[in-house]
């Protein structure tokens, strides 16, 4: 009777170590897939809270069919051009930005750093008597313009 009781003890622990053994690395990988999201989750609220920026002036040129809108880039994070929204009177134009220049000369960059202004240039605009902009950032941080009445 004492060995059945002791060979069956030894069965029963193999079969937990090898259960553990592969628990183990799968509840380990779910861990760090978890902490892995949270970390970037923290890390794009923190930039989220430090992106912030300001409407300088919007120009509305009926002759032309034009929306010039100046930013200034007042956060303490890096945006990028390509990833920002706009809308005209509730209507989103984004699509219509022809151009951008950077601290009134830099044409060739997607980058817009901290205290630098922005000129985002949309032709085409088919929309009438421009009153409402608002501009949306990568991060969901969004300035208004409003003109006249």
């Amino acid at each position: 009777m004492g060995l059945s009781v002791s060979a069956a003890a030894g069965i029963v622990l193999i079969g937990v170590i090898l259960i553990f053994g592969t628990l183990y690395p799968a509840i380990q990988s779910s861990e760090d897939m978890k902490n892995e999201a949270k970390r970037e989750w923290f890390d794009r609220r923190d930039k989220e809270q430090r992106s912030d920026m300001n409407v300088s002036s919007v120009n509305y040129t009926e002759s032309q069919d034009r929306v010039n809108i100046t930013l200034e880039n007042t956060g303490d994070t890096t945006l990028h051009i390509g990833e920002i929204e706009v809308l005209l009177n509730g209507t989103c134009s984004s699509e219509k930005i022809s151009r951008w220049i950077v601290d009134g000369s830099i044409t060739n960059t997607d980058l817009w750093n901290p205290g630098q202004d922005l000129k985002l240039i949309l032709e085409d605009i088919h929309v009438k008597n421009v009153r409402r902009v608002a501009v949306v950032n990568e991060f969901g941080t969004s300035v208004y313009h409003t003109t006249g009445s």
